[in-house]
Order: structure tokens, then C-alpha cells, then sequence
């Protein structure tokens, strides 16, 4: 690109081309003045060095972060990421990364990235608050990935990213319902499906129930018509999500979480009997056919957001755990499962995770059966302490 030098009031010379707009809308017209220029000539071939520098060879309009960061999300948008995932990244990119982005990319040290991520932890957050490890290490993967894809078009021809320090993850425990919570909720189900209950009830009720049943993240229980329920093969196709973003009325995303989550999931006869009736149910009071949404009151889909409001007010009613969520009865199925000896291949495929390895990672505490061991080793040793012929150990 050749950006056409012209001299000052002051007869130095400058250039300011314009680049056209960034993916972000903004017009591309850098600045730069050559007073060490002393002719037209000199001055160009100045200019055209630095339009060179600051366009990587015309492959872009600005290497500054903040705007390839916008082209890298604009790109990500195009191949098909999800609405949620690009509100994040803007969010990480325009917020969280503000400090950086009038910087120039290639400019960047991983020591810049470690020391920005340092001020996110300590005061990132509203309010001077810190971010969380998790958020952080969020937006250090989303460096890392924008920052693989300049390389990737050649842009770039380092990521400094790599050799930048990630935060430790702080990985909360699944919450998963406890047997006292778990029969409080399953008797609150069983009575508003019973066929008595108000529809709106009835409705709730077996959505929570599905959820439970199946370990259905709220999106896909809310994505779930009476074309997915497959009667003779006995399953519950997962096959979408619903989406919903600010401004626009959600929508079923034909694509669910990652390619693993698209599955089939084995129900048994009971089960299937029960979603039988509630398709039927469902037809009488709105007549919507086989596309109908099952888990909303209407015939379009319901926000995956009010499903979990609905989940939460339900909870305190009943005065369930209060850090219970609507994906805690993903949680309970899956601990359930774990508790009844089911391997972890078919659990992780059941649940649509990518790998039995994230099954582990989220589910661990459940899996180590070292601590009922320990508990028996240690009734074991209180009953041959005891003397012939002494009171038995309680138990």
C-alpha cells in the first residue's frame, strides 16, 4: 500500500492514508510526520516503510491489538461461533483487554500479558473487585487462539501468548442434590405430574423432571420438541440448544454445545410412558404438532434463562440446597450415576461431554471411593479391639 506523503504548515512531511474501516466500524487513518525527511522522495520511501510495517504488508488495516482483535472476532463470527461465544469474546476484547489495545500486536511480550492478567485478578472486575481465576483464564485462551490466528494468516509470525503464565483454575465442586433435597423435589415432581396440577405446574415440573432423568443441560431441555422423543427406540434425541441473546427472541440452535453433545440418550419404558403423556398433554392445550417447544408455555421457544429462574424459585419454596441451579440436576444425574457403578465411557457419553477426561475433572469427588474404604478399614479395627465377651461395636 503506498501511503502519498504531504508537507505541514510547517514543511514537514507526513502521511495519513486511509485504510479503510475496521471490523469494529472505526475508520483505519494513521498519523505519522518524517521531519528527518529533507525531499518529496525521501519522505516517501519513509512512509512507505512505516505503511508497510503498520498494515503487515497490506494483509490489514491496523496492527494495533484492539483492531485485530475485532478482525479475529468478526472472523470467528463469520465460521459460525455462537452468539454467546462472540459476546464473550467482545467483552474480553473491549473490557478486559482495554489497557492493550492501542498497542501495536507485534509489540506485545508475554510479560505484558502476565502483568495484565495480574491487575484482572487484583481489580478487573465492577467495582475494583478482581476477576475470577476462571474469567482470567478464559481470556488468556482467547488471547491465545486470536493470537495463533494472526500467526496463521501471517500476520504475526510469534505468540508471545505462549510463554504467558495462565492463572490457576479454581474449580468449584459440581452441586449435586443430597438424598433428603433429592426426595423433597422427586415428591414435588411426582405430585404436579400427576395429572391434577395446574398446566403451568405440570409444564415446570416435567422439564425439571427431564433434566433430572436424562443429565439435560437447560438449553437442551428447552430445545426439546415431540419429534425428539423416539417411543420404540426408547430415547430422547439431543439434537440442539436454545440460544438467547439481548434484542432478539431466542431461537434453536440446530448445533449443541460441541459436536459430542449431539447424542441419543437411552430412556427406559416408564420414562418414555411419562413423556408420552406429557406430548399428549402438551398437543390438547396447544395443538403446535411435532415442532412444538415441549418446556415452554407457548409454542416458541423459552429462554434457557427463565427455565433457571423457574428452577430457583421452586428451590426456595422448597427450601432446597441454595446453591442448587437447574444444572445441578445435570450434576445429580451424573453423581447418581457414578454412585450406582455406571463406568465413566458411557456417563460422559450419556452426557455429551468431549471426553471421559472432563467427565473426571467435573466429577471427581464423587469418583474417589478411598474414603469408604477408609471408613470400613476403620469399623474393622473398632470390632477387634473389642474384648471376648465385651458389648458388640455399635454398628
Amino acid at each position: 500500500m503506498k501511503a502519498e506523503v504531504k508537507q505541514d504548515a510547517r514543511g514537514t512531511w507526513y502521511a495519513r492514508p486511509y485504510l479503510g474501516k475496521l471490523a469494529s466500524g472505526r475508520v483505519a487513518k494513521p498519523y505519522k510526520s518524517f521531519p528527518g525527511a529533507s525531499t518529496r522522495e525521501q519522505a516517501q520511501a519513509m512512509a512507505d516503510a512505516w505503511a508497510a510495517q503498520i498494515t503487515a504488508g497490506g494483509m490489514v488495516t491496523s496492527m494495533l491489538l484492539g483492531d485485530l482483535l475485532d478482525e479475529y472476532n468478526a472472523a470467528m463470527e463469520a465460521m459460525g461461533a455462537s452468539p454467546h461465544t462472540v459476546r464473550s469474546y467482545r467483552l474480553y476484547a473491549h473490557r478486559y483487554l482495554a489497557p492493550l489495545s492501542a498497542r501495536r500486536a507485534d509489540g506485545l511480550t508475554a510479560m505484558d500479558f502476565d502483568q495484565l492478567q495480574a491487575r484482572l485478578l487484583d481489580r478487573g472486575g465492577a467495582g475494583g473487585a478482581g476477576l475470577s481465576p476462571t474469567t482470567v483464564r478464559c481470556v488468556h485462551q482467547y488471547l491465545r487462539g486470536a493470537y495463533s490466528w494472526m500467526c496463521r494468516k501471517g500476520i504475526l509470525e510469534r505468540n508471545p501468548v505462549l510463554a504467558a503464565d495462565k492463572p490457576a483454575p479454581a474449580r468449584p465442586d459440581a452441586v449435586a442434590l443430597g438424598e433428603a433435597d433429592l426426595r423433597t423435589l422427586t415428591d414435588w415432581m411426582a405430585e404436579r405430574m400427576s395429572g391434577d396440577s395446574a398446566p403451568w405446574e405440570y409444564r415446570r415440573a416435567w422439564s425439571f423432571w427431564t433434566a433430572l432423568a436424562f443429565g439435560l443441560r437447560v438449553g437442551e431441555v428447552c430445545a426439546l420438541r415431540p419429534r425428539d422423543i423416539e417411543r420404540r427406540r426408547q430415547a430422547v434425541l439431543v439434537g440442539g440448544t436454545v440460544v438467547s441473546v439481548p434484542g432478539r427472541r431466542p431461537w434453536r440452535k440446530e448445533k449443541p454445545k460441541t459436536s459430542s453433545s449431539r447424542r441419543s440418550v437411552a430412556a427406559t419404558a416408564s420414562q418414555v410412558a411419562v413423556m408420552a403423556a406429557y406430548e399428549e398433554f402438551r398437543e390438547s392445550e396447544l395443538h403446535a404438532g411435532q415442532w412444538a417447544p415441549l418446556a415452554s408455555p407457548t409454542a416458541s421457544w423459552m429462554r434457557p434463562s427463565d427455565l433457571s429462574a423457574e428452577f430457583a424459585r421452586t428451590r426456595d419454596a422448597l427450601g432446597l440446597d441454595r446453591r442448587a441451579t437447574f444444572h445441578s440436576l445435570r450434576h445429580t444425574h451424573a453423581s447418581w450415576l457414578i454412585a450406582s457403578g455406571v463406568d465413566l465411557v458411557t456417563i460422559s457419553e450419556r452426557l455429551g461431554h468431549a471426553d471421559p477426561s472432563v467427565t473426571a475433572r467435573v466429577y471427581a469427588h464423587y469418583l474417589d471411593g478411598r474414603d469408604a474404604k477408609a471408613a470400613a478399614a476403620f469399623e474393622q479395627t473398632m470390632r477387634g479391639l473389642r474384648a471376648p465377651g465385651g458389648a458388640a461395636w455399635p454398628g
